[in-house]
């Protein structure tokens, strides 16, 4: 399987669309550059990986919905977070929506206890499907 640039294309121009939308001063690090950098860097990491297209694309989609969350809640951003994401991945009748949700799950399970926060290589979307 290739990966679906088009599809990855619509998410970030969705997200895009979020934090236009629900732009919130307050967001100073959970923002729209925030993504865009953990984006790049979970690609990266998923090349140095040599991580199959699935889970690259599965990966990155994560990497773009992981913050959502924040927009509408940000004590408890998960479920926000897997909420925008499902809404968006079913609408397009997405075949690995499960997983990707799973893995949003995964990434704030792993904030919340021994990983830190600081997006290192340990914390990034395509390590959690390893």
């Amino acid at each position: 399987m290739e990966i679906n640039q088009t599809l990855l294309q619509q998410a970030r121009q969705h997200i895009l669309n979020l934090y236009n939308h629900k732009h919130d001063a307050r967001l100073t690090y959970h923002n729209y550059a925030q993504v865009e950098m953990i984006v790049k860097k979970t690609g990266d990491f998923a090349a140095q990986l040599q991580a199959p297209d699935t889970a690259k694309e599965i990966a990155l989609l994560a990497a773009y919905f992981h913050q959502t969350g924040y927009l509408e809640n940000y004590q408890s951003p998960e479920w926000w977070s897997v909420e925008k994401a499902k809404e968006f991945l079913e609408g397009l009748k997405y075949s690995h929506t499960a997983q990707v949700l799973l893995t949003i799950q995964n990434i704030h399970r792993k904030k919340n206890s021994n990983c830190t926060r600081s997006n290192t290589l340990g914390c990034h979307p395509v390590c959690l499907l390893y």
